[in-house]
């Protein structure tokens, strides 16, 4: 299964291939559960927007939930990966939330140059010790590079904390 629209950027383009496996997985689980209701974190937000998508293309008849970002209380989110970092790395990994919260902030303020705010971000991470692997401001259903019209927009985040890949992101409704 593909979902090219939605899998070819960010993680997809990190992870060729990921998302076909994933959508591939979910539609042979639907077949053959055919549940009423499927839940999936939303700390994977494009894998999410990709099971939507599948959802609805496929003609599923099921409610789909996004569960929200269960975070540490340094605003980490949690995750397995999470359990490869040291001490040290950890407060290092946690700019990775606080990078985004400032970005929506910024955003929140009326700032919409969204190139410029992409590319402090990306600076921002780098002098919290992350070696960017992709930060970009998007339209929350398309994924596309969010435009000044947008309302709904996403903040999709991955980066290197030495050789441990963390992903994040933030929505913000204007």
């Amino acid at each position: 299964m593909r979902i090219p629209r939605l899998s070819e950027a960010y993680c997809g383009k990190s992870r060729p291939g990921h998302f076909d496996g994933v959508a591939t997985i979910v539609t042979k689980l639907f077949n053959l559960v055919a549940p009423a209701k499927a839940y999936f974190g939303l700390k994977d937000f494009q894998q999410f927007r990709i099971i939507q998508q599948l959802v609805e293309d496929l003609d599923f008849d099921l409610e789909l939930r996004g569960i929200p970002t269960k975070r540490e209380a340094s605003g980490l989110a949690m995750s397995s990966r999470n359990n490869f970092l040291t001490a040290d790395q950890r407060k290092i990994a946690a700019g990775l939330y606080a990078t985004l919260k400032s970005t929506v902030e910024q955003i929140l303020a009326g700032n919409r140059e969204f190139r410029q705010l992409e590319s402090g971000a990306a600076q921002a991470l780098s002098q919290f010790g992350i070696r960017p692997d992709y930060l970009a401001i998007c339209n929350a259903e398309t994924l596309a590079l969010a435009t000044a019209s947008d309302s709904k927009l996403v903040l999709l985040a991955a980066g290197f904390v030495d050789s441990i890949r963390l992903i994040d992101n933030l929505t913000v409704e204007l």
